[in-house]
């Protein structure tokens, strides 16, 4: 978002200028006219939405409701493998999961600016391993989660891998580092 103070605006320019540019008008509308299509966004993405739910419900012979069901069901196995290898209980039951699973991982860093940072664990598992979750401080920092979404590209195996790394780098005790 930006927003600009009245006698700022006609010195206010987008970085990319399009559409708007030169409109005539006051600089109110100009303003409005500059920043309200740069013309670097497409839409085409939006508008395929209904064809690619189409698709990728076609892809299996149940539908979206086989695609749900796999989607949630690898979701489950995921947390199961990383809770035994961390050798934690299973943080909720099985009726509060969907195609997302999040397992508490302890306390990491402190962070200098917790709300925006990545946390240490999250770079080295994308940096070592191109391996990409999310850590999370949650509920409150220290203490931290580690979020896995199941969808049609991701693999048993991949949890596994997951697992197994994470397992490695907590007892091995990088904690520092993650």
């Amino acid at each position: 978002m930006l927003w600009s103070r009245r006698d700022r605006r006609s010195d206010t320019r987008p970085l990319c200028i399009s559409h708007g540019a030169g409109w005539p008008g006051d600089d109110g509308e100009r303003y409005l006219r500059e920043f309200d299509w740069t013309g670097t966004r497409d839409p085409g993405a939006w508008l395929v939405v209904p064809d690619c739910i189409d698709l990728l419900g076609s892809l299996r012979s149940g539908g979206w409701a086989a695609h749900i069901q796999e989607n949630r069901a690898l979701a489950l196995r995921a947390r199961e493998l990383l809770c035994e290898a961390l050798e934690i209980d299973v943080p909720a039951p099985e009726s509060m999961v969907g195609a997302l699973a999040a397992v508490p991982i302890g306390p990491g860093p402190e962070l200098e600016s917790p709300g925006w940072s990545t946390d240490p664990l999250q770079e080295l598992l994308a940096e070592r391993w191109s391996t990409e979750v999310i850590v999370s401080r949650w509920p409150l920092e220290p203490e931290r989660v580690l979020r896995v979404s199941a969808q049609a590209y991701n693999s048993e195996d991949e949890m596994r891998f997951l697992a197994d790394i994470l397992k490695r780098i907590l007892s091995e005790g990088h904690r520092d580092r993650g």
